[in-house]
């Protein structure tokens, strides 16, 4: 082909479209030797590469990605539709986060301007996720209310120590763990002894860097002390509070006074702003009969969720009376068990239809608790179960067989895990 015959780019592309022809024929010989037509391929390969390479670094896919992976990436309609929905989450999560960190420590508060969200950040701000799954979301203040002798501070401290190690509450996931402070407004006296039988019966250390203590009540009416709570908590990075009780947090305050506990649940919001993404719980009374939180509406009206407990520690209930971003009205019957070796008790689940956790249900209780990462043989789990051994058989049968345990030893030595069914 002659210098004035070479053809164009756009037809040196639309040359390397024609169908495909036989193998056998003279097109494919032809087309081989061709330079002008071996060029156009070569260049529409670099053209195609290089504008996949600036799609990926549009849609923030690391440089070394191997190319044959970025081009299924690029080619897939909707993948690179949801890389986009996701970064954008993402980024929304780090403004979210970011304006978090810029906390004033003269007032421990956001700033106005800080507060201010477009429309496009308020359509992309990432949705409730939970701390503990179908109970508590993250970025919450919730108040957990009971009268005395109801369990209310056993309650909280099983929340607190399950998130601080990432044990399953009452068989109810935590997504994940994070460090927790709870304030002892009524004094740490009788805390440790808990926490221990926490430990002891569910087979778990809690770590010291995971879980402080402030002994004593931080007063949530005086705007000077919950700076300061609210500075301490963005520096040392705590995400699930405690405040035990209203009584010993508000002091010098009017707990039937729309305004102080207006004031109440200000300071919890800006505590709650300090932990980024993290949760608040205060601790409460209520009236004698248990039917409603004790004081003014003011407090059940301004916080997200409403946990009530009723009863004593022979069975007691816990009840969800308010949840703001999803369904109210879950309910769990519970009950204190004896640890062995402490003298004091942890949470268990009850059975609402007897009154009791069946076979079934402490044998999961049990494996989730002591084996969860590292699986059991059938005498593993029988000793621990402390269950008549026919009864245990027979319920460990039905749970093999509905699949909620897994038997990956073999019918001689089987070691099982948890399967998918409850």
């Amino acid at each position: 082909m002659s210098e004035g015959e070479r053809l164009t780019f756009d037809e040196m592309w639309a040359a390397t479209q024609v169908n495909e022809p036989d193998a056998d024929s003279e097109q494919v010989l032809s087309l081989e030797d061709d330079e002008d037509y071996q060029t156009a391929l070569a260049m529409s390969a670099e053209n195609k590469a290089a504008t996949d390479r600036n799609m990926a670094r549009i849609l923030g896919i690391p440089d070394d990605f191997p190319p044959e992976v970025l081009a299924e990436i690029i080619n897939d309609e909707k993948l690179p539709d949801e890389i986009k929905r996701q970064r954008t989450y993402l980024r929304a999560k780090e403004i979210l986060n970011e304006r978090t960190e810029r906390l004033i420590p003269s007032s421990g508060k956001l700033s106005i301007r800080d507060r201010l969200i477009d429309r496009t950040l308020l359509r992309n701000r990432p949705v409730p996720e939970p701390l503990i799954a179908d109970t508590i979301d993250r970025h919450t203040v919730v108040m957990l209310s009971g009268d005395t002798g109801t369990c209310k501070t056993f309650v909280a401290l099983d929340w607190a120590a399950s998130y601080a190690t990432g044990q399953s509450w009452q068989l109810r996931e935590v997504p994940q763990t994070g460090k927790v402070l709870y304030i002892a407004g009524e004094g740490d006296y009788g805390i440790d002894r808990r926490l221990t039988a926490w430990e002891t019966y569910w087979n778990q250390d809690i770590s010291a860097k995971q879980f402080t203590i402030h002994a004593g009540g931080v007063n949530l009416l005086d705007r000077g002390r919950v700076n300061e709570l609210a500075s301490v908590v963005a520096e040392e990075k705590y995400d699930f509070i405690f405040a035990d009780t209203l009584n010993r947090c508000a002091v010098g305050g009017d707990e039937n006074s729309a305004r102080d506990m207006g004031i109440v649940v200000d300071s919890l919001y800006q505590v709650q702003e300090a932990t980024g993404d993290g949760t608040v719980v205060l601790l409460h009374h209520t009236t004698k009969d248990g039917s409603v939180t004790r004081g003014s509406g003011a407090l059940k009206d301004g916080v997200d969720t409403v946990y009530m407990s009723a009863g004593n520690a022979q069975q007691f209930s816990l009840t969800c009376d308010k949840r703001k971003e999803g369904p109210d009205g879950d309910r769990l019957t519970l009950k204190l068990a004896e640890a062995r070796g402490t003298s004091s008790c942890a949470v268990v689940r009850v059975s609402t239809a007897d009154g009791n956790l069946s076979n079934r249900e402490m044998i999961l209780s049990i494996f989730d608790s002591h084996f969860s990462t590292t699986g059991a043989t059938k005498v593993e789990l029988r000793d621990v179960c402390e269950i008549p051994h026919p009864s245990f058989y027979r319920s460990l049968n039905s749970l093999v067989e509905s699949g909620a345990l897994v038997n990956k030893g073999s019918d001689i030595r089987p070691r099982y895990r948890r399967g998918s069914v409850e």
